[in-house]
């Protein structure tokens, strides 16, 4: 197949030499000149120039920002090269186009180093270099084309024969345009690439068109009957937000061949990965099959390309799948953890475009907002907003909405004091106690002192007290969420506690523990030295007094409606030693 020349004039040795020299002068310099204006400018000829093949082209380079410079020069492919010139600007270039360099479009770019030895870069510019005149006829370098695979691309090279003899490339030509007989089976782009697309024949035509006048070539092609079918022929993936990925989409390759075959490797490029067992299940006999999972995982917005290439062993040219999708900045959620909870339950909503901060941004619970507590572009913390019921998640910034994630609002049953009870045994040598409740029971209906709670120790305790409560509401398969449990003891004061808020600091206390579940009841009780005077004033803090033992111990609880840090405190008559103890239990949901 036939190759594009590449021009090289006879002072290219002289223009590369100066290129080191310019490289070594501009390689220490990190710094750009301000843009605004511009330091170089490329005035003349204008963006999207004409100008034919043995003409001079003359370029001349300005700088609007008036900066002063000790080296400028213009760059472009061959044949316009490299140019060392002027030492300031505005800088005047004179390039001999040769009469059979390629038709196309080239770029040209000034580049600068200014007198304090920043460097500087012109915006770039086009010129097209296009004959005037009619061409006699045009050819293609290939007579015709046989693609073996689906996928497989060929590059058309198209040549122009003029009236003086000469033959150009006019491949890339703005003149020349691409069409296909049948893009089902071979499509050709803008540059002359032909595309196999699905077994069958098809005509692709290179049109030269100037001045009311055209030639034409076509090339015939041929698309073989594949011998590893793929199905479907090509992967479009929707709307995907940067930084995740996609649900899978499924390929099957199928072998529709007599002979077996071999899947030898697959390879996804762009923004896209895949998982196969094509391997492991090679070599494929005769109908079988094996599947590819393509996702897509946009790195960037926009439109993004790629394909899977499948090598196989009845191919010398791998298979080629093309891949598409689109990336988006929009805010997407990932995961809800966790996924159901009461109102008030602390939610952690994961993804990514959410902004740094919340600013004007929303997140709502099936249409009702909430009031974030943490926010990133990764993670939100948020409480379950009152008057939530279940429904989609959604994430919405500066007017965009994610997509909506499910979550269950779980309604926690009303917890409710039934009853309570106390016993205590002096110098006892029993191991085991029991203690009734003494009034009708709710969870397992039952009559008065019909049910006992019974403790067995593994040896006689001595001085044993039990507290026994029952509540309405709780969950009765996993009622509890954590507890914990502290001794200490008062050291003598000096004088006694009547009043608590006067001796804030003499208190029996569970110390803290973080509960997990919203909606907890706290249960605390305490046992305190009853021999050297010491007694429960009453309940701490928020709590509710259930049961004061003869003792002077309490059995104190506290609804709460929010995970956090809580414990158990009950203010002491005087000094002396104390036990505290907690427990959280789960609130029933329906």
């Amino acid at each position: 197949m036939a190759t594009e020349k590449k021009w090289a004039h006879a002072s290219a040795p002289t223009r590369i030499t100066a290129r080191v020299l310019f490289t070594s002068l501009i390689g220490a310099s990190v710094f750009a000149v301000p843009q605004s204006p511009q330091a170089l400018q490329i005035s003349s000829p204008a963006n999207g120039s004409t100008v034919n093949p043995g003409q001079t082209l003359s370029v001349t380079v300005t700088s609007p920002a008036g900066t002063v410079f000790q080296m400028i020069s213009l760059i472009g492919p061959d044949p316009i090269g490299f140019n060392t010139l002027a030492t300031s600007a505005p800088a005047q270039f004179s390039i001999a186009i040769p009469a059979d360099a390629d038709c196309r479009f080239y770029t040209l770019t000034a580049d600068g180093l200014t007198q304090s030895g920043q460097h500087a870069t012109s915006a770039p510019i086009q010129i097209d270099l296009e004959r005037a005149d009619v061409p006699m006829q045009i050819s293609a370098s290939d007579s015709g084309l046989v693609l073996e695979s689906l996928g497989e691309q060929v590059h058309l090279v198209v040549f122009a024969s003029f009236s003086d003899g000469s033959t150009i490339n006019v491949t890339r030509s703005s003149l020349v345009s691409y069409g296909s007989s049948n893009t089902s089976v071979a499509a050709v782009d803008a540059s002359g690439t032909v595309t196999g697309a699905a077994p069958g024949s098809a005509s692709i035509t290179a049109t030269y068109a100037i001045s009311g006048q055209s030639r034409q070539v076509s090339i015939p092609v041929n698309v073989s009957p594949p011998k590893l079918a793929v199905s479907p022929a090509s992967l479009t993936f929707g709307s995907q937000s940067v930084g995740t990925s996609s649900p899978a989409q499924q390929l099957t390759l199928s072998n529709v061949s007599p002979d077996n075959l071999s899947v030898l490797a697959l390879t996804a490029s762009g923004d896209f990965s895949e998982t196969d067992n094509c391997i492991a299940s090679s070599p494929l006999g005769a109908s079988s099959t094996c599947t590819a999972n393509v996702t897509f995982s946009p790195t960037a917005a926009g439109a993004r390309a790629g394909t899977l290439n499948i090598a196989n062993s009845a191919n010398i040219i791998p298979i080629s799948i093309p891949l598409s999708g689109t990336g988006t900045t929009a805010p997407a959620i990932t995961g809800l953890s966790p996924s159901s909870g009461a109102v008030g339950s602390s939610v952690t909503i994961t993804g990514v475009n959410f902004g740094a901060s919340q600013g004007t941004s929303t997140v709502t619970f099936n249409g009702t907002a909430t009031g974030p507590t943490s926010w990133s572009a990764t993670s939100i913390v948020t409480p379950v907003p009152s008057g939530a019921t279940t429904g989609n998640v959604v994430v919405t910034v500066s007017g965009v909405a994610s997509n909506g994630v499910s979550f269950t609002v779980v309604v926690n049953r009303p917890v409710a004091y039934v009853q309570g009870n106390s016993a205590t045994l002096w110098n006892t040598t029993n191991t085991v106690m029991t203690l009734p409740y003494t009034g009708a029971q709710t969870i397992a209906a039952a009559s008065p002192n019909a049910n006992v709670v019974k403790v067995t120790f593994a040896t006689a305790p001595g001085n044993p007290e039990i507290k026994a409560a029952e509540y309405s509401g709780l969950d009765t398969v996993n009622p509890l969420d954590v507890s914990v449990a502290n001794q200490g003891y008062i050291a003598d004061r000096g004088y006694t506690c009547i009043d608590p808020n006067t001796c804030p600091g003499d208190l029996s206390t569970s110390g803290p523990v973080t509960t997990t579940n919203a909606n907890d009841l706290l249960v605390g009780a305490n046992t305190v030295d009853y021999v050297v005077g010491e007694f429960t004033i009453g309940p701490g803090a928020g709590f509710t007094s259930r049961i004061t033992t003869a003792n002077g111990d309490i059995l104190e609880d506290k609804l709460v409606s929010a995970t956090g840090s809580y414990a158990a405190t009950a203010p002491l008559f005087q000094d002396g030693e104390f036990i505290m103890q907690m427990v959280a239990l789960r609130a029933a949901t329906h």
